[in-house]
């Protein structure tokens, strides 16, 4: 029974070194706002993976709860970024819905063949009944490594390419606000 008992606490040690490793690459390259919540955010997405939920449901999932990840103290700050960012897409002919489904439908694009890599692992080792912990293990692994500069890249070109340049730099401020915009390009028509 002790082995089990090791093995069991030494797969929990190396998934959250993965779960930390995802994390730590996550609010480099993309956002800290989330923090401290980032973490029960990635728990929202590795509980959608570990059901094998398609990526649109699961960005549906996150989409839904993203309200109550945002920290407390960032909440009234979010709430006026919001507004803003709508009151903008509306003088602009546009609407916060017409934006949301542009960058959930770039979101879904670019992450797709990580995603797709990731549900492979899930699939295969659900299959031969592994632990959920070992299976998150894998799955940060993947993610970790198919998180890079270039995707983030790749869904901010989408992003521009599907919005017109008013609604795209209606987005550029609450963009600032909660990405860490300052490594990509943002211009828009621009490409990296």
């Amino acid at each position: 029974m002790r082995p089990v008992v090791v093995l069991l606490l030494l797969i929990a040690v190396v998934t959250a070194q993965q779960h930390a490793a995802f994390q730590a690459k996550f609010e480099k390259l993309v956002t800290t706002f989330l923090s401290p919540n980032t973490d029960k955010a990635i728990d929202v997405v590795a509980q959608d993976m570990l059901t094998q939920k398609p990526i649109g449901d699961l960005l549906q999932h996150l989409t839904e709860q993203i309200i109550g990840l945002v920290p407390q103290s960032k909440l009234e700050s979010a709430i006026g970024m919001l507004t803003t960012f709508q009151s903008c897409l509306e003088s602009a002919g546009s609407s916060l819905e017409q934006a949301m489904t542009a960058i959930g439908n770039a979101f879904q694009a670019k992450l797709a063949p990580v995603y797709k890599k990731v549900m492979t692992k899930v699939k295969k080792m659900r299959k031969n009944k592994k632990e959920d912990k070992a299976i998150l293990n894998q799955a940060f692994k993947i993610a970790t490594n198919g998180l890079t500069k270039k995707v983030v890249q790749g869904v901010i070109n989408l992003c521009m390419a599907k919005s017109s340049k008013v609604e795209f730099e209606c987005s550029v401020p609450a963009l600032k606000m909660i990405m860490q915009t300052a490594q990509y390009n943002m211009l828009y028509g621009a490409s990296n």
